[in-house]
């Protein structure tokens, strides 16, 4: 598990909060929308951070960083996205990841940044650790394999699996959802009592995308 401190030197960078939801039904991401600069003050209160890309099929949810250095220059991270996952397929997904993982690296050692890369494609799912100057840590889900998945900050990591019980592992999932979001809720509250105001880095609305297993083709809940 990617670990999140907030002592000085550790690192530049400061997490918003972000859950992921894989359970018999499918799989739900959520998270808060707010985006920061490295001394905690707000960028983007509305940030996109979870991307549905094939409906369905393929999800991408990132916190940890926005920027990303293409050759010299920094550019927004969420339009290097369709670069590297517009070809996906089952053959390719896995190399995909990890292409797509050295490249974020690349930001988070020169800026001594640390990331999440959460990638739900079909009934599988990647999560990705991205730690400045450390090898990318890939784990992967299978098919039938289940969790609840809590990134952010180590505080709304650990409160953040309070929201959930076993049972939802195989809850609905417009049950799964509703808890994801006001998981996510609960979290922006617990960063208003943690941190004064325009220090935030957890806030603004609920973004969240749903992937059903039992329907692949129809468009994604965002």
């Amino acid at each position: 598990m990617l670990e999140m401190t907030n002592k000085k030197g550790d690192r530049r960078n400061f997490m918003s909060y972000m859950v992921v939801i894989k359970n018999v039904n499918g799989i739900v991401m959520a998270s808060d929308s707010y985006s920061t600069y490295p001394d905690r003050t707000l960028k983007d209160s509305n940030y996109k951070k979870i991307h549905c890309l094939i409906p369905n099929v393929l999800c991408v949810g990132i916190t940890g960083i926005n920027q990303v250095y293409v050759g010299k220059e920094l550019v927004d991270i969420n339009g290097t996205l369709l670069e590297y996952f517009r070809a996906v397929s089952d053959k390719n997904i896995a190399d995909i990841v990890k292409k797509y993982s050295e490249f974020l690296k690349i930001t988070c050692d020169r800026e001594c940044k640390d990331m999440r890369l959460m990638v739900a494609y079909k009934k599988t799912l990647y999560r990705v650790d991205i730690i400045h100057h450390k090898i990318p840590s890939i784990e992967f889900y299978n098919d039938n394999e289940l969790d609840i998945i809590t990134s952010g900050e180590e505080e709304h990591m650990i409160n953040g699996l309070n929201s959930f019980t076993r049972s939802d592992m195989f809850n609905s999932l417009d049950i799964v959802l509703e808890k994801g979001i006001q998981s996510v809720e609960t979290e922006i509250k617990l960063e208003k009592n943690l941190y004064s105001q325009g220090y935030l880095a957890v806030g603004g609305k609920v973004q969240y995308a749903v992937m059903d297993y039992s329907k692949f083709n129809e468009n994604c809940i965002q």
